[in-house]
């Protein structure tokens, strides 16, 4: 029989992995999104500079 402190290590570390994981995709999704939004904020202020010199 397991004795209490081994299975309360296995549940804990089975869910730092998954905390870990999920936290991985949430951070991917984070990197993604500020990605698009600088490259949306860059073409705007090339776009009015461009604009501008017509």
């Amino acid at each position: 029989m397991k004795d209490c402190w081994q299975t309360a290590n296995e549940a804990r570390e089975e869910w730092s992995s998954h905390i870990s994981a999920s936290c991985g995709t949430l951070w991917r999704g984070l990197k993604l999104r500020l990605a698009l939004s600088l490259k949306m904020w860059l073409g705007q202020i090339a776009y009015k500079q461009t604009n501008r010199t017509n």
